[in-house]
């Protein structure tokens, strides 16, 4: 598999793509666009310890900035034609390392001080993978975990594993209240229960969901949803902070 074939498949956000994206960024290197090339010659050169330079970023909407990184030369060129990158006034230049060297050496510290928002692979191309701040130091740790916003839009796998049970800490009372406030009058409801779940593909721990045993169709199941979304809204929920809503969920 080639870093670009990684890249797309990571899209997916699924915990065993993004291990395989990992696995290749340590066989491979990766490029960043020169904002100024200072004394570096112009032919390629192994840089000396503490070399400064300074990197073309994307700017975010909170005032930092995501690290431009690249999969190839080419790619890096295509950003930088589009985005009118250039190095000292001139033809954009790049360096070149690989993926663990650039993050100790070059990125955790300012992703750690709140400096920098993540690192994007590849922009703008088809291959495009953002991973944000806290994505970026696990993995950098050695903790593979899943790309949250990318793998909550994808649909249920067949073949998912799911770990589903009772919650290891009760939910709040307001939360049940809540829920039973809304579906203790409903006629279509045969029953409900507050669980929690785990699948490891998607999730980086596990949270609670809201089963709902009824027959209602698609429609009506939509307006019990949002019945349920309104009536919890402002409710402090346990981490990681959110609650699926499900429809004779079986976990299988």
């Amino acid at each position: 598999m080639s870093l670009v074939e990684a890249l797309v498949k990571a899209q997916s956000g699924y915990r065993s793509d993004v291990a395989a994206l990992v696995e290749e960024l340590k066989r491979s290197e990766v490029f960043a666009p020169l904002v100024t090339g200072g004394q570096l010659p112009a032919r390629p050169t192994a840089l000396a310890i503490d070399t400064m330079l300074a990197l073309h970023g994307l700017p975010s909407g909170d005032g930092t900035v995501w690290v431009a990184l690249f999969s190839s030369v080419a790619t890096l060129e295509e950003a930088g034609s589009r985005k009118n990158w250039r190095t000292d006034g001139g033809p954009l230049r790049y360096i070149g390392f690989r993926w663990e060297a650039g993050i100790d050496g070059m990125f955790r510290q300012a992703m750690e001080e709140g400096r920098n928002a993540g690192i994007v692979f590849d922009a703008g191309a088809t291959s495009e993978l953002a991973l944000n701040v806290s994505e970026v130091i696990s993995i950098a740790n050695g903790a593979i975990v899943p790309l949250e916003n990318y793998v909550a839009g994808q649909p249920t796998r067949a073949n998912e594993q799911v770990y589903i049970g009772e919650p290891a800490i009760p939910p709040p009372a307001e939360l049940v209240h809540a829920v039973e406030s809304v579906l203790g009058s409903e006629p279509a409801v045969s029953g409900y229960q507050l669980r929690q779940v785990f699948i490891p593909e998607r999730d980086v721990v596990a949270h609670l969901v809201l089963d709902i045993q009824t027959q209602a169709p698609e429609s009506e199941r939509r307006r019990l949803a949002q019945r349920v979304g309104e009536a919890i809204a402002g409710i402090p929920l346990p981490p990681p902070g959110y609650l699926d809503i499900a429809f004779n969920f079986n976990g299988e």
